[in-house]
């Protein structure tokens, strides 16, 4: 009989390569593709204004911790698209991670354009983590923090 011998730096290679392997393709599903699309079209109606484009994915207790560190309520967030603060933006980086079956962490970096002559309200770099929730056959927007990145990160 012959005895099989793990060493064990390669069990935890092959261990860690698995899990690396789940949680990267769990971004390309067409469920993550779809939520990384609505945080891409939340941050488009805050550059255009459209409350109307980003009213039916927020959660009805949708709330959201700014870059400055404060909580805001769904009607607030809702009057900062109005004001549409953001010039333009890109997104980077953009990971999702399945929480459970109902809910979904999309995170990303994002530049931030701001209008003329508002520079410093907003960092211009920011890592956002938008946590979607399945509600019924709907996935909607349930909290999102935005925190600035420091020139070090």
């Amino acid at each position: 009989m012959r005895k099989i011998t793990f060493s064990i730096p390669v069990v935890v290679f092959c261990l860690l390569t698995l899990n690396l392997a789940a949680q990267t393709d769990f971004t390309t599903t067409p469920t993550a593709q779809s939520l990384i699309a609505s945080s891409k079209a939340i941050l488009e109606a805050q550059r255009t204004g459209n409350v109307g484009a980003a009213q039916p994915l927020l959660a009805t207790d949708f709330r959201s911790i700014g870059s400055e560190g404060k909580w805001h309520s769904r009607a607030d967030f809702l009057d900062d698209v109005k004001d549409a603060e953001l010039k333009d933006y890109r997104m980077y980086n953009v990971q999702a991670i399945a929480l459970n079956s109902d809910a979904v962490l999309i995170t990303f970096n994002c530049i931030i354009h701001e209008p003329e002559g508002d520079y410093g309200l907003a960092p211009r770099y920011q890592h956002i983590s938008d946590t979607w929730v399945k509600q019924g056959e709907h996935w909607l927007l349930k909290f999102q923090q935005s925190s600035p990145l420091r020139p070090i990160d």
